[in-house]
């Protein structure tokens, strides 16, 4: 039985500027996206993706609630569904540590409000920082 795969993302702000990795890995390859990723078994969603963000980016994090949730659902060149992911977006706030890219991303970065007006990212990631008032249009 095929099942949605939760993730896990974070807005982190510091210093008026907000945590974004580049992804190495389709669905986003190449494009700049908020840190976070799969929910492992036993995992609270604030463990996971305080795991996420600190794999990918070296930045230490606190999680609180979650702030928004939607669905990203991939169809193959035949309009099959190929994955669901269930995208659960928790509040975050910055406790430390030196960023440097983990091995899943191409690089991490704090990105300044102005700067990420012109940034290619992803949909949903642009769509969270314009919701959550890093990006004003």
């Amino acid at each position: 039985m095929k099942q949605p795969v939760v993730f896990v993302i974070a807005a982190v702000c510091h210093f008026n500027s907000v945590l974004l990795v580049k992804r190495k890995d389709p669905p986003y390859e190449n494009m700049w996206s908020i840190p976070g990723g799969k929910v492992e078994w036993g995992e609270t969603l604030q463990q996971a993706v305080e795991r996420k963000v600190r794999d990918e980016t070296g930045i230490q994090i606190k999680a609180g609630l979650p702030v928004n949730s939607f669905d990203m659902i991939l169809e193959d060149d035949a309009g099959e569904i190929e994955t669901h992911y269930v995208i659960i977006d928790l509040e975050a706030s910055h406790q430390g540590g030196d960023l440097k890219p983990g091995n899943d991303v191409l690089d991490a970065a704090w990105v300044s409000s102005r700067a990420l007006i012109s940034m290619e990212m992803d949909q949903d990631s642009r769509q969270l920082l314009i919701d959550q008032g890093f990006i004003r249009e």
